[in-house]
């Protein structure tokens, strides 16, 4: 009887539009001896159809039937079921890189990992961009780690992208709360801190769903009471966890302010469209969960339109939250920002920050990197990579303004290889941030973006005499005044090397 590593537990409910495309992203997996279980949570639409079809054709599928329970009770469902080495769950209108569950594995195995965290693209019909929430569990480039040491990890809630050793979830008696949205985040950042350790694979190991049009996904509803005590319901089991096992300040910290910059900030955007009184009522609701659990000084720390969107908030200022929320979506993009002595002060317009609350210093050291790839091309034995990188609001006009360096590096051992690259100029950056056109005929200067473009060089001949063995990421580090960052170099081909 064959050893199944991997168990996959797939809740299904109504998603006939999408299912046929999930499930074969698993058949397609190049991790042999897995388990497929397909709960259907009482589907009223053809997916009850399209999982046995599955069922039928696939001997590592299975399918069970079960009277609607909801998200977290068809996942409960599933562990049950599981025989797998390790379990990993799958939402029904998501789908899976075939390599994913291998990377995954094989990382698990490596590193005795009681889980391992992959990272997250999101896409719809249009587009495929990296999840913004996992960018920033993954903005630091580390294999083995744990949340006390990584406190990133506490923006990494979703339970889809984590493979869990079967025996660790058990022995903690994990359990996902049912009828309640957002059931992810009282069992993820508990998995998190009673792990021995957690790899994380930089490669996307998951791509998360926009849903087009008007059949929304949960988190796409934040405009909904449900959806928002739903959410602080959540958090409270969260909190209640940390007063009971956690004793570092420093994930405190980190939990406070993942709670205002991430799960309340939700809500403090949406609420301003909501019709007659019930903006205010949104407002009262956010302001009393936060007198009662996070310390006000949490706020100061924030970025400056955040901050200032939360002081309007706790003095239930309706007007000044509108004026500032509309600033936001329509302008702060273009944001100019400029050094004066040690600091960097935001060119907000006097109505919305004036003075020292304009001071964008400490707010950079939270924002990533804004970086892209746009040419990839063979020059005799060289590979040229170009592409450009920069802090957004900062002006690059020049390219000694930036340091950057990049490195190979490989996966399974963090070996890091230096590569040689250059600082170039680039219009690419400067035409796509640095312009706005107003009417379609006239060009506004915002930044000048002009040096922020680099060349990086891979010699075929220098990398086969190195003998490269296993898979590389590009890590670039930049480096300008008070700030280094790093960011991996995402979505470029495999290149060979034989």
């Amino acid at each position: 009887m064959r050893e199944i590593k991997v168990s996959v537990i797939i809740p299904i409910y109504n998603v006939e539009e999408y299912l046929e495309e999930c499930l074969q992203s698993v058949v397609d997996q190049t991790l042999e001896d897995l388990q497929v279980i397909m709960v259907d949570d009482g589907s009223l639409d053809g997916s009850t159809d399209i999982a046995k079809k599955f069922a039928s054709r696939y001997d590592h599928f299975e399918y069970v039937r079960q009277v609607n329970g909801g998200l977290g009770n068809a996942r409960n469902t599933g562990v049950k079921y599981a025989k797998g080495k390790y379990i990993i769950f799958l939402d029904s209108d998501d789908i899976v890189p075939d390599d994913a569950y291998e990377k995954m594995y094989l990382a698990a195995e490596k590193n005795h990992s009681e889980m391992v965290v992959g990272s997250v693209a999101r896409f719809n019909s249009k587009k495929d961009h990296v999840s913004n929430l996992h960018e920033i569990a993954f903005r630091k480039y580390i294999d083995k780690t744990h949340i006390t040491d990584n406190t990133d990890l506490i923006y990494d809630t979703t339970s889809w992208n984590k493979l869990i050793l079967k025996e660790f979830w058990d022995r903690n008696h994990f359990e996902f709360p049912e009828r309640i949205l957002y059931e992810d985040i009282p069992v993820t950042i508990p998995m998190h801190y009673l792990a021995n350790n957690v790899t994380m694979v930089q490669d996307v190991c998951y791509r998360w769903r926009i849903r087009d049009g008007a059949n929304k996904s949960i988190t796409q509803r934040a405009d909904d009471f449900t959806n928002m005590r739903d959410r602080i319901t959540v958090l409270r089991m969260v909190d209640k966890f940390f007063e009971e096992n956690v004793k570092e300040q420093e994930l405190w910290d980190a939990k406070y302010y993942k709670w205002l910059y991430i799960d309340l900030m939700i809500y403090v955007n949406n609420c301003i469209y909501l019709s007659d009184n019930r903006t205010l009522e949104m407002m009262k609701i956010i302001k009393d969960y936060i007198e009662e659990t996070i310390p006000l000084e949490t706020i100061d720390k924030l970025p400056v339109l955040y901050r200032e969107k939360y002081v309007a908030l706790m003095n239930l200022d309706e007007k000044r939250l509108v004026k500032l929320r509309q600033y936001e979506v329509d302008n702060y993009k273009n944001l100019k920002i400029v050094k004066k002595g040690n600091k960097y002060i935001g060119k907000f317009p006097k109505a919305i920050v004036t003075g020292d609350k304009a001071d964008m210093t400490e707010a950079l050291d939270q924002w990533r990197l804004t970086q892209l790839i746009y040419d990839v091309a063979w020059q005799k034995e060289q590979c040229v990579i170009e592409g450009y990188v920069f802090l957004r609001g900062l002006s690059v006009p020049n390219v000694n303004v930036q340091k950057l360096s990049a490195h190979l590096v490989c996966l399974s051992t963090g070996e890091k290889i230096p590569l040689e690259i250059q600082s170039i100029k680039s219009q690419y950056a400067q035409k796509k941030f640095g312009l706005k056109i107003d009417n379609e005929t006239k060009q506004i200067h915002l930044a000048n973006y002009k040096g922020c473009g680099y060349r990086i060089i891979l010699d075929a001949a220098k990398i086969r005499e190195l003998k490269l063995d296993g898979e590389y990421h590009i890590l670039l580090t930049y480096e300008r005044d008070r700030w280094k960052k790093e960011t991996i170099l995402r979505g470029i081909l495999k290149i060979s090397w034989q």
